[in-house]
Parts: C-alpha cells; structure tokens; sequence
C-alpha cells in the first residue's frame, strides 16, 4: 500500500495543463489527463495508454512482446514523449530476451544461452555481475538449480538479478516528459481505511 501511494503523489506533484482534457483510470480511480491544445484529446489518450501504469514492467514473454507489438506500431508519438518510447522499447526488449533465453537455458540446462541473450542490453561490468550471481546460485542449489528454475519462487529470484543488471522501467522520464509538455493527471483517490480504524469507527 505504502509503495502504491508513493507512486500515485507523482502522478498529483504536476502544474496542471489546460486546453484539452481526456478522461482515464489511474490506478483504479478515475481521473482527468489535462494538457495544451495542441496536444488533442487522442494525444492525450496515448500518453495515457504509453504510460507506466498501463505498462509496467511485464511477468510473462507474451505479455512483453504484446507490449512491444503495440508500441512499434505507433506512428504519432506525441511530441515529447519520443525518449521515453525509445528507453521504454529497449526495456521491454531486454525483457523479451532475459525470457526467451531463460526458456532456452532450461531446455538446455545450460545458463550460456540466458547469458548471450541478454548481453547486448548489459554493459561490460553489469554482464560479468550479472554472470557471477547466476554462477553462484547455480553453485548453492547443485543439482536442484535446473529443477528450481522451473518453479515461479525461484525464478523470480533470478529475475530480480537480471533487473540489477540493465537500465531500470524508465518511470522517471516518463513524469519529467509530461512535466516539460504541461500534460498532468488530475485524480481523485480515495483513502482506504484499515481493518484497526474499520473497527474502532465500530466502537464508537
């Protein structure tokens, strides 16, 4: 809950634009998207549909390459926007390739192919860390590792270090994009009681 409210201040720390509005659904709670005319509402509409809640970093291949596929396709990226899509693009191909040379790696049960899938994304330093961990986890499970790999627990773990060793979801250019176009969210969100104060409204 904490990271979730962090998260949503930044959608709210914005000037807000004016000129053309297009209503969405931020986070489960309805809000206003609001920028300069020039913009248009359908400009509006896809920097919402770009953005990090719509895309966040994906669980699953198909789901990435779904992602990927729709943003390709875009052939009016609204001004502005054009960094983000690019550091958005190459995130999402990272994460195409960590999966598809994890799948790899498995069938084989060899970590080399995870490791030549993901290397054009890492840098020289990040590649050999990236390396060494997987050596060393390989090393502490034994025989178990492939066996682990196959089960989400583990496999999570192993993506959390494939996360340390590229660029992180470019979140950050996203709002400081929005910010330089005069595009800002207005919402509302409602707060969410806990279970302790539920029961002493009760009481009262």
């Amino acid at each position: 809950m904490f990271k979730i409210t962090v998260v949503l201040a930044s959608y709210t720390a914005f000037a807000f634009g004016s000129g053309v509005e297009y209503r969405a659904t931020l986070f489960g709670n309805p809000c206003t998207l609001k920028g300069p005319s020039k913009i248009g509402e359908a400009g509006l509409k896809m920097i919402h549909q770009m953005g990090p809640e719509r895309i966040p970093l994906p669980t699953q291949l198909e789901e990435t390459k779904r992602h990927l596929a729709s943003l390709k396709k875009q052939t009016q990226t609204p001004v502005g926007l054009d960094r983000y899509k690019d550091l958005l693009i190459k995130r999402l191909s990272a994460q195409q390739a960590f999966y598809e040379g994890l799948a790899m790696a498995k069938k084989n049960r060899k970590i080399d192919a995870l490791l030549q899938a993901v290397k054009p994304f890492q840098n020289a330093d990040r590649a050999k860390r990236f390396e060494t961990q997987l050596a060393k986890m390989e090393k502490e499970k034994g025989a178990q590792f492939w066996t682990l790999l196959s089960k989400n627990e583990f496999q999570d773990d192993v993506t959390l270090v494939f996360a340390d060793s590229v660029d992180p979801m470019p979140e950050e250019e996203f709002h400081k994009a929005l910010t330089k176009m005069g595009v800002a969210y207005d919402c509302t969100f409602e707060a969410q009681a806990t279970e302790a104060e539920e029961e002493e409204e009760l009481e009262d």
